[in-house]
This record gives C-alpha cells, structure tokens and sequence, in this order.
C-alpha cells in the first residue's frame, strides 16, 4: 500500500494571490487611502514651509484651484476634439 508524500508549502503560497479574487471595492479603498495619505504628506510640507496652518490652507486652496481649472480646460479641449 503506498502512501501519497505530503508535500509543504512555504509559508504565503496560499495567499489571497492563489485564492482570492481582487474586490474592486478593496481595490477603490486602497486607492482612497493612498491619495489621503499623500494630501496629509503635502499639508504637513507644507506646513513646515509656510510656518502656519492659515498660510499652507491658503496655498492648498490656490492649488486645488489651479487643479481644477487645470482639469477643466482638459475636458472642454476634449470636448472640441469630439465635437
């Protein structure tokens, strides 16, 4: 009677890799969580540079803005493209 040979694993072979599917919700979390920890990054460099919470929110806002008319221009540029 032979017996099958158990064979071990290393340690993380049976991971969520092998098993699990990617949750595009976890996914969407995880993006979410980056992008607050690089803004929290950025308030506190800027923070140190500007010596007060009042100076580094009014260079945040200007920034945001210039971001968002930045993106604003992209979309009426493809806007014209397609239209």
């Amino acid at each position: 009677m032979k017996f099958q040979i158990i064979t071990r694993r290393a340690e993380g072979v049976d991971s969520y890799a092998s098993n699990r599917a990617v949750s595009p919700t976890q996914s969407l979390i995880n993006v979410l969580s980056a992008l607050l920890s690089l803004l929290g990054a950025v308030v506190l460099i800027l923070l140190l540079k500007e010596g007060s919470f009042t100076r580094a929110g009014a260079f945040m806002d200007l920034g945001l803005t210039k971001v968002v008319e930045g993106i604003a221009v992209v979309i009426g540029f493809v806007r014209g493209l397609i239209g």
